[in-house]
Order: structure tokens, then sequence, then C-alpha cells
């Protein structure tokens, strides 16, 4: 119950923020308005092909300030216009997008292209939507392995004290969100799958994979966890691979809705640029020989470990973790490992503005479970112990939501900051 009002605080504190700051008008810029672009595109004005009304959103809300035409390019063949972004966000948007448009339509209450009020809320409420949705999923999944007290407190920890904070609350629309409770999901019905060997959730798990890839196509190594989930019964590779052709029709079907889903995309890319498959990440790629894991980890500009002091707990975790459940924390620390290697091979490492690294929000729910683990030792421990780490805490929660308002407030820059800079604004309310 205690894990539960963690989720109904959290729930809270974004509305209180949406009414009260009005941070809706936030929403529809910069990455975001990429996301979004498909909806207003198809549903409003029409024009997926060229996106000529893209000329005006540009002149009257300018989301990419002085930039125009962000992130769309012209194909030189076809000369019809694309948006590099992916189209997953849009279609978990797609609902609320659609209750916006009907609550216009009915009211006569102004569409601006796609861009009014109304339709800037809607991308609010499907952040937070998706975002609790994969909690309470979350939340049933941690209570097989720990108590409720350890799960409210872990998830005080995430929600409270890292950076998903900040793209739940001050900064909605962005992908990360989305991917959380996505993962969160995938997390529960791979579970579920091993548990209960119902064939069903394995189709669910390859419609959330196929999800997931297209909100964020490095969000591949997900097909990590089902793979490399653990049960009491099934722990071994050769157990793994029987259960795994005992249930070859269900993959089969999985596989199947998981290819129907990334079509979508193909189809999309086909219709603008005549070719099925395409790299739209123009001058940005990966380099795997020379990653900035160092960087991306400790940084001064926008550093995980810097901006996010909490995910020391989730990395110290994997110590507890592993003398309890050693199974489920190697496959839990494979994916850590592989995706912070991934995330930091970008050749833009830092991803562009936004508080700390963003990249790595969706592997929360993983971290979740070293981050339950280091609480339950810690919850073993003398008073004075627990005390002095309670009082921790504290700080990094403090440290995080004030630095977030920094952020968010333009007093503490959201990129290209060193260490000198860094302290200079280290607990200011005001911006020089």
């Amino acid at each position: 119950m205690k894990s539960k009002l963690v989720i109904f605080l959290f729930i809270s504190a974004f509305f209180i923020n949406l009414l009260a700051n009005h941070s809706y008008h936030n929403t529809l810029n910069w990455d975001k308005a990429g996301y979004y672009l498909y909806l207003p595109a198809i549903f409003v004005n029409h024009d997926l092909a060229n996106l000529a009304f893209y000329e005006h959103v540009d002149a009257e809300y300018q989301p990419t300030g002085d930039v125009k035409w962000n992130c769309i390019f012209q194909d030189s063949i076809t000369k019809r216009r694309l948006n590099k972004y992916p189209a997953g966000v849009a279609i978990l948007e797609l609902p609320f997008f659609l209750l916006a448009k009907l609550y216009t339509v009915c009211t006569g209450y102004p569409a601006l292209y796609g861009y009014s009020e109304p339709y800037q809320i809607s991308v609010c409420i499907a952040t937070i939507f998706w975002l609790v949705l994969g909690l309470f999923y979350l939340r049933k999944l941690l209570l097989r392995y720990f108590n409720d007290g350890i799960v409210a407190a872990a998830l005080i920890l995430l929600l409270f004290g890292t950076n998903l904070w900040c793209y739940s609350i001050f900064d909605m629309g962005m992908s990360h969100p989305f991917s959380f409770g996505l993962y969160c999901l995938l997390l529960y019905c791979t579970d579920e799958w091993y548990r209960k060997k119902t064939g069903c959730y394995i189709v669910v798990v390859g419609i959330l994979l196929g999800l997931i890839t297209i909100v964020r196509p490095t969000n591949a190594i997900a097909i990590l966890i089902p793979l490399c989930w653990y049960s009491e019964d099934i722990n071994t590779i050769d157990k793994k691979w029987k259960f795994f052709i005992s249930q070859y029709c269900y993959l089969l079907i999985g596989c199947l809705f998981s290819v129907a889903i990334h079509m979508l995309q193909f189809a999309y890319w086909h219709y603008i640029t005549g070719h099925w498959i395409i790299y739209s990440y123009k001058g940005e790629t990966f380099d795997f020989t020379h990653p900035h894991i160092i960087d991306g980890l400790t940084s001064y500009n926008k550093g995980w470990l810097v901006y996010t002091p909490m995910a020391l707990f989730c990395i110290a975790g994997f110590i507890p973790f592993w003398k309890y459940n050693r199974q489920l924390c190697i496959a839990i620390l494979l994916f850590t490992v592989l995706n912070i290697y991934i995330v930091f091979s970008w050749s833009f490492w830092p991803y562009g503005g936004g508080f700390s690294a963003r990249a790595l929000i969706e592997s929360y729910a993983l971290l979740a479970f070293p981050l339950s683990a280091f609480i339950q030792w810690l919850s073993l421990q003398k008073l004075v112990t627990r005390a002095i780490f309670y009082i921790v805490f504290a700080l990094f929660i403090a440290l995080n939501i004030f630095q977030t308002w920094q952020v968010h407030n333009r007093i503490l820059p959201s990129i290209w900051i060193n260490q000198r800079e860094y302290w200079n604004d280290f607990g200011k309310i005001k911006a020089d």
C-alpha cells in the first residue's frame, strides 16, 4: 500500500505543476515537436508529404527558436519532406491527441494547426499516462522480490531523486518517459511469461518490443530482457532453449506483431523517400570504437553521476543484489553495461539540452532492482548507518528537484557547462 501511495503522490505532483505553472506551454518544442509532428500533419493539416503548414508553426510558435524546419529534410528525389524522428511517440500520443481534436471540434476552440493548448495538454497527459501505467506494473513486479516498504522507498528515490522527475514533471513529451513505461510493462510481461508459461504473454512482449524500438531505435537492446530473464525452474541455457522451442508458435506470432509495428515506420519512409529503410539522423552516428563513457558518467557537461548522484546507489545495489538473486542480477547487469556502452557511443553523447543523461532514463526500470536490493541491505544495518544514508537520500532528492528547477528557469545551463560554470551556478535562485 505504501508503494501505491508513492505513485499517487507523484501523479499529484504532476497535476499540481501542470495546472499551477502551465508547464504545458513548454511541451511542443525541439525534439518533442519532432516526435509529435506526425499527428498534426495527418489529422489536422492533412499534409504528411510536404509539411507546408510547418512554416506557419515556425512563425507563430517558434518551437525551435530561430532554427527553421528543424530536423525536417527534403528528399532530393521525391522532393517530399522527411521528419527525422521515429513515429513511436506519436503512436503512443495518438489517443490523447484525438481527444484533444474532439474537444476543439465540439467546442470551437482554435486548433491552430494542431498546436493550441488542448493539443499541448494532450501530450502532457499522454506522457504521464504511459509512465504511470508502467509504474503500477513495475510495482507489482518488484513486490514479487521485495516487501512493500522497500518498493515504496525505491520508487521514491527513482521518481523524486533522478532525472525521470525532470522529464515527467517539467519537460513532458520527450521519448524517455514513454520508453520507461514500456520497459516496465515489458519486464512485468516477461516475468509473467517465465512464471506462468502462457503464450499470450510472449505475444504481448513482441508488441511491446515493437513499440519500444519504434519509440527509440536504440531501445532494440530491450530484446535482452526476454532472452536473459530468469525463473527458478528455467535456470540453465538448456532449459531456456527447450522453453523457447515449446513456445515457438507464440514466439512467431509475437515476432509478427513486432514486425507489423515496425512496418508503420518503414511505410512512412517509403512514402516520403521511395525507400523502405533509411537512416534519418544525418550527421549523427555511433562510434563504438571511441565511446564517451567516462564523459557520459562524470562530466560536468550532463554527466549522469554528477547530475543524478542517486544513480550511485543503483550501481552499488548490484553487490547485495548479487547475493540475493545472482542469476537475475547477471541479466540486469549485462543489460546495464551494454546499454551504457551503446548510449555513450553516440557521436553527440550529451544528447542535446536537458537535465542529466536523459538517454539512460528508460533503464531505471531495470535499475529499480539493484536499488531495491541496496535498500533491503540498508534496512538490516544499524540505526546510525541507516540514518546517515537517509540524510544522503534526502539531500540527493532535494538536489535533483532544485537543479531541475534551475535548468527549467535557465539558471543552470542545460548543456555545454564546465566545472567552473557548474559551481558558479550551484545553489543560485536567480540567473546572472
